[in-house]
């Protein structure tokens, strides 16, 4: 039996996901802040809840797992909408640990532990923000969600080794309630519609991702590693 590991499970994505795959054949670890977030429709359907801040990062060296992993994905991502000017330490704290220290923190166990079985797949979700373009207002989340990158590339050389993959997608704008929300309170009507014109296939639904997730953690992408897939609509071909 294949199991899968879901970092920051109580997220519209990542709930999105789990409905996705309920009817695979897969064991289900999630992680999540509080376990009272996760949906009473999930339950029956994960077998683990891990309870981790993921803003704290010296408490994530308590993970332990008797279980190995072929799956892991992390949908972890925070945005503090701010001009640059305005932002302040604990803004860039939090940011930077929610968004990149905690997934470097969580691979480093999973990895040193030996918690990843051979030939398992890693997928996290980055943004275009900062990759194909920059954003005013959203300076700490499109330099945290750059440096995913980064690490992805590098990363994957040294898991080749065995045999393990790791790739990022980046994301358009998605309509989840927390992010797609903020945005609607900082644009006007005019905005919003002129924004909306720069994607295509118009803005991103909440499981708009899932058939990709699903595809760079299957079988079906073994000779995929150390890539960033966009997945945006067309945005950034505008």
């Amino acid at each position: 039996m294949n199991r899968i590991l879901i970092i920051a499970a109580s997220s519209d994505l990542s709930k999105s996901y789990i409905e996705y795959i309920k009817n695979d054949k897969l064991d289900i670890d999630v992680m999540v802040r509080d376990s009272c977030r996760i949906d009473k429709q999930f339950l029956p359907m994960i077998d683990k809840i891990y309870e981790f801040d993921l803003n704290d990062i010296e408490s994530l060296n308590r993970f332990s797992s008797n279980s190995k992993y072929s799956q892991i994905i992390f949908f972890q991502g925070i945005d503090i909408i701010k001009p640059f000017q305005l932002y302040i330490i604990d803004d860039i704290s939090q940011t930077f640990n929610v968004n990149v220290l905690s997934i470097i923190s969580l691979l480093n166990i999973l990895i040193s532990k030996k918690y990843l079985l051979k030939e398992a797949s890693i997928v996290i979700i980055s943004s275009i923000s900062g990759i194909t373009k920059g954003t005013p207002g959203h300076v700490l989340y499109s330099s945290s969600k750059a440096a995913l990158i980064g690490l992805v590339k590098s990363l994957s050389l040294e898991l080749s080794r065995r045999s393990i993959r790791i790739n990022c997608i980046s994301p358009g704008l998605i309509q989840t309630k927390s992010l797609f929300a903020k945005n609607n309170q900082i644009l006007s009507n005019e905005e919003k519609l002129a924004y909306e014109t720069k994607y295509p296939l118009g803005f991103g639904k909440i499981d708009s991702l899932n058939g990709t997730i699903k595809f760079l953690l299957g079988t079906s992408s073994k000779w995929i590693t150390g890539q960033n897939l966009i997945v945006d609509g067309g945005n950034s071909n505008v």
